[in-house]
């Protein structure tokens, strides 16, 4: 028996419903879950095994928990904001190119090993993911209606630093817990730091550059209805 006209009306409103209620962060979040639940053990698992070894999959899972988690308290404190799109897009590029890294090469080594122009594509990444971390934190204190004035570049860097410094304790932990891993050794953490110091300095100099005009931020972060 086919299904009356007038019984689709509900259905049809129903979804409406829902598709109303879809935030934008929503869909970077579920890109993301997808990238990091089903793309890194489905598309990398075989290639760790058999270039890196069995140990280093479980690198690769301690660093996708650790996304997990984050993502799920951002997604729980700020899904609502009003995001600006293209910052939510480059959050999700910083996240693609995160996982692309981990992936093995034929020769040996992974992606993260290659160099352009004398530059590791690991502290490529890292650049850019302190580049977008630098405007994500602007937005939220613009957000939280927080006024900082000439202070706020400075902790705005400061800041993802510290996200930074987090990062490599938790490559610390996989240093001290998996073996054969692929995290580096000192002079590489560091590397990664001076390439986060550096991601944060660029944001926020052409956050300055771009908005010099503007007038000043309003107090209170406005939420999406």
């Amino acid at each position: 028996m086919g299904v009356k006209a007038g019984e689709l009306a509900p259905r049809r409103s129903w979804v409406r419903e829902l598709v109303a209620k879809v935030r934008p962060f929503d869909i970077l979040a579920g890109a993301i879950v997808l990238l990091l639940g089903i793309g890194a053990p489905l598309f990398q698992y075989g290639r760790f095994v058999q270039y890196r070894g069995q140990a280093n999959i479980v690198e690769l899972y301690v660093y996708a928990v650790v996304c997990f988690a984050v993502l799920c308290i951002s997604w729980i404190s700020f899904r609502d904001r009003q995001w600006d799109r293209s910052l939510l897009l480059l959050i999700g590029v910083g996240v693609a190119l995160h996982v692309a890294g981990s992936i093995p090469l034929a020769g040996g080594g992974r992606v993260y090993d290659l160099v352009a122009a004398g530059i590791r594509y690991d502290k490529l990444v890292h650049f850019f993911n302190s580049f977008v971390a630098a405007r994500v934190v602007l937005a939220i204190l613009r957000f939280e209606g927080a006024s900082l004035g000439r202070l706020e570049s400075l902790v705005v860097v400061l800041t993802v630093l510290g996200v930074g410094a987090a990062w490599e304790i938790v490559e610390y932990a996989v240093v001290r817990t998996v073996p054969h891993n692929g995290v580096g050794e000192y002079d590489n953490n560091m590397l990664d730091l001076v390439a986060n110091l550096a991601g944060s300095i660029c944001s926020v100099w052409l956050y300055r550059l771009v908005h010099r005009d503007d007038p000043p931020p309003e107090a209170g972060g406005e939420e999406e209805q």
